[in-house]
């Protein structure tokens, strides 16, 4: 008679009271729930005690390296992995489409694409390059592993196998107000313009058009590398061509923070290229 695969539900977390218990309360029906953390300066442990005793610590280096460490190295038992950030949300619907389709699941499926509905101040931005995200978030565990990638990294599969979809979408509460999605950005658009120093072979293509392109061809965003007036296009590509104007003001807000952004990613290589040194330090 065939046992019920094990799920582990990982959460990787910094300073999250606002949004551990939320996420981990939509985490109960999981066999397991990890966290990890990052050294939290404020309550996100302590709530996150209340739902598991599994709450490690290690420090931050990039999100990708985070998870990466978490998955190779901390007692994670169950058969299958579902990665899930402290700004998501794991509706019902989605963890029952889980436990059926593991339930079932073949020996030759390695992992499921889970979409999110990306939710900025509240509103689900349907258009602009946001709908569908599909991310690879649950996948047998050890078979899969996130790019080396300081932002936008996604979890690709390290060993042969079919991957799915399932039908249900995950929430992702991703800026819930102007100043944390600036604050966000300061730090993105630095790591974005790190990786811009690196020579062509060495790096991933420019993070903030794989985002709001919805991972667009890899010729498409060297192109784009080599444009100028980046911020424009950014704002146009995404508010004009991708519909962004369909989500009306928070459309118009969002298009504009990302070309923002991509305006500060363009500012500090400018620096970079003055004095490399200037931002090597900025690891958080």
């Amino acid at each position: 008679m065939s046992t019920r695969p094990t799920i582990t539900a990982l959460v990787p977390a910094f300073n999250e009271v606002h949004n551990i218990e939320d996420c981990l309360a939509c985490l109960t029906w999981a066999d397991q729930i990890i966290v990890c953390d990052s050294f939290s300066t404020d309550n996100t442990v302590d709530i996150a005690r209340k739902f598991t005793e599994d709450i490690f610590q290690h420090e931050y280096v990039d999100s990708a390296t985070q998870k990466n460490w978490a998955m190779e190295t901390l007692p994670i038992r169950g058969d299958w992995t579902l990665i899930v950030d402290a700004d998501e949300r794991v509706v019902p619907e989605l963890a029952s489409e889980i436990r059926e389709t593991l339930a079932v699941a073949d020996s030759e499926c390695i992992g499921y694409f889970i979409n999110r509905r990306n939710l900025f101040f509240g509103k689900w931005i349907r258009h602009a390059g946001f709908y569908p995200s599909w991310n690879l978030r649950l996948f047998r565990t050890g078979a899969a592993r996130y790019e080396c990638k300081k932002v936008d990294a996604d979890v690709q599969t390290i060993r042969p196998g079919k991957v799915e979809h399932l039908r249900h979408d995950m929430l992702h509460h991703t800026s819930p107000t102007i100043a944390s999605t600036v604050q966000r950005w300061n730090r993105y658009s630095t790591w974005d313009a790190l990786e811009r120093t690196k020579p062509a072979e060495e790096r991933d293509d420019c993070a903030i058009v794989a985002c709001a392109s919805g991972r667009a061809a890899t010729p498409l965003r060297r192109l784009y590398e080599c444009l100028p007036g980046k911020p424009l296009l950014m704002f146009l590509y995404m508010y004009v061509l991708r519909g962004g104007f369909m989500d009306g003001k928070a459309g118009f807000y969002v298009c504009s923070l990302y070309a923002f952004r991509e305006l500060l990613a363009g500012a500090k290589l400018w620096e970079l290229r003055r004095d490399p040194d200037i931002y090597r330090h900025d690891a958080r």
